[in-house]
């Protein structure tokens, strides 16, 4: 702290102002006048400065008592807010839970469903083939029928054509026969014609 005033110019007894005399009663006097007046200065400060230095406490202890409890409302907003999100998100959870609950039942009974479908389709898939089974073999005992008819006909009309064959040839060699014995008779007859015209020609020669 800076001293001010009389305080500034405070006596120094190593240093005798009265050009190095000794100092007098008088002169001692007015050292203990100069340090009380000094003193009571100093304590005149102090007194200021506690005051100040009280006053600045309280102030700040003030600051301090309204930051806490700012600092306290503040906290008892974020729990309020934190209590309010904990229960949305408990609500939140027990409806998402529910749905999942529910969308857990519908798929069992559409599993069920379909489980139900597939035996039914296995079922009918396994009548389906015991018919077509029924009928393969109906239609394996027909075709077996139709062929052992078709190679039957077919033997019978293998038999005709050959009987045909046979008569045709037969025929064709008899009219082979025929041909051969016209040709003889046709070719006798013309030898023979051929006499006749000879005759006549020769007739009608003498004739002349």
């Amino acid at each position: 702290m800076t001293l001010t005033g009389s305080r500034a110019n405070c006596y120094n007894p190593a240093m005798p102002s009265n050009g190095g005399k000794p100092a007098t009663k008088s002169d001692l006097s007015a050292v203990r006048s100069e340090l009380k007046s000094e003193i009571a200065a100093v304590r005149s400060d102090l007194s200021a400065t506690r005051s100040e230095l009280k006053s600045e406490i309280a102030a700040v202890r003030s600051d301090l008592s309204a930051t806490r409890s700012e600092l306290k409302s503040e906290i008892a907003a974020v729990r309020s807010d934190l209590s309010a999100t904990q229960s949305e998100l408990k609500s939140e959870i027990a409806a998402v839970r529910s749905d999942l609950s529910a969308t857990q039942s519908e798929l069992k009974s559409e599993i069920a469903a379909v489980k139900a479908d597939v035996g039914t389709l296995q079922s009918d898939l396994t009548a389906f083939r015991t018919k077509v089974a029924v009928e393969f073999d109906k239609t394996n005992t027909r075709i077996d029928k139709s062929t052992a008819e078709f190679r039957s006909e077919l033997r019978a009309f293998r038999s005709e054509l050959l009987a045909a064959f046979e008569s045709s040839v037969v025929k064709g060699k008899r009219y082979e026969e025929k041909a051969l014995t016209h040709g003889a008779i046709l070719v006798d007859h013309e030898d023979k014609l051929k006499d006749h015209g000879k005759r006549l020609s020769a007739l009608k020669t003498l004739g002349k």
